[in-house]
């Protein structure tokens, strides 16, 4: 069932949207919230063009969904909390979302947002565990990111300082402005630039380098030195319609291009062992320590004959 408030509500004490109990539209009112705001699994809250003010702490085990052109404000003096199964959506196309304090989603949890925001802040810790998707618009992020599910980025312009990113999972960024925060851990973990020109971060404070680096989308990737204790612990994996500038040199423990696995040694532009179009500095390269084989060939051969070998002699 639906149920729709009008005017403007002001609730002092506990929310509660319980389990299985339909959706509360708010439609283009105002609504503020001072206690804790709970939507339970199977209950929903949706808005239209409002103002939504939540202060208190915020769980999450159902569906929120913020209409576009609406502001939302969480947390003033609580948390966020997105549960497994719990979904906040932004509609984006002019909305403006306040996050003041920590913001969790759990295994399981889904934030997301469509179209151009106005500008969403998060201006305490954010860990993500399940999946967390940003549109295209305005973002600040003011203190960590932890991230050991899927955080997905748009276009947009991405304000990510002064706290550290530490990525466990697969973080996926498309951002225009180069990151300087990154520590993620080189234990684990994908981090995968997927926009057009992009600087990949080679330094900076905590830097510990990659696991497994991701050069996707289009335009020119340009990436420094990755070596020694910043090396490429995993696999450098290269797709896309971009190009790849290497303005240092970087070792990595397997490459591939395009989905394919690439044979070890030296890989770069004109100076290295093995070539590739996708590399346009002609000067530096990417030492590859493991890889496809060579010229193996399980079979019989024929002395005083002829022996053809078929294949790929990439094959393992």
């Amino acid at each position: 069932s639906i149920a729709t408030l009008t005017g403007t509500t002001t609730l002092s004490g506990f929310f509660d949207i319980v389990a299985n109990s339909g959706t509360l539209d708010l439609g283009t009112n105002t609504f503020v919230v001072t206690g804790t705001t709970s939507i339970d699994a199977g209950g929903a809250l949706t808005t239209g063009l409002n103002t939504t003010t939540l202060t208190g702490n915020v769980s999450l085990t159902g569906a929120m969904t913020f209409g576009a052109g609406s502001t939302f404000t969480s947390g003033s003096a609580g948390t966020t909390d997105i549960h497994s199964g719990g979904v906040l959506t932004l509609l984006g196309d002019g909305t403006t979302g306040t996050f003041t304090g920590a913001v969790t989603v759990d295994t399981g949890g889904t934030y997301t947002e469509t179209g151009v925001v106005t500008l969403v802040s998060f201006s305490s810790t954010l860990t993500n565990n399940g999946f967390f998707t940003i549109g295209t618009g305005n973002h600040t992020f003011a203190a960590a990111i932890t991230n050991g599910g899927t955080f997905t980025t748009g276009t947009g312009a991405y304000t990510m300082t002064p706290g550290p990113i530490t990525n466990t999972g697969i973080f996926n960024y498309a951002g225009s402005i180069g990151l300087t925060t990154i520590t993620t851990a080189n234990a684990s973990g994908t981090f995968n630039y997927t926009g057009a020109a992009q600087v990949v971060q080679t330094t900076g404070a905590g830097f510990v380098g990659y696991y497994n680096l991701g050069l996707s989308g289009s335009g020119e990737k340009v990436v420094a030195a990755l070596t020694g204790a910043t090396q490429i612990v995993g696999t450098l994996a290269i797709s896309g319609t971009g190009t790849v500038s290497l303005t240092g040199n970087s070792n990595a423990n397997a490459l591939t291009i395009g989905g394919t696995s690439m044979r070890p040694g030296t890989w770069g532009a004109a100076g290295a062992t093995y070539q590739d179009a996708v590399f346009t500095n002609a000067t530096n390269y990417v030492t590859v320590a493991t890889g496809r084989k060579v010229g193996i060939y399980h079979g019989d051969i024929n002395p005083g004959g002829t022996t053809t070998v078929t294949g790929n002699n990439g094959s393992t």
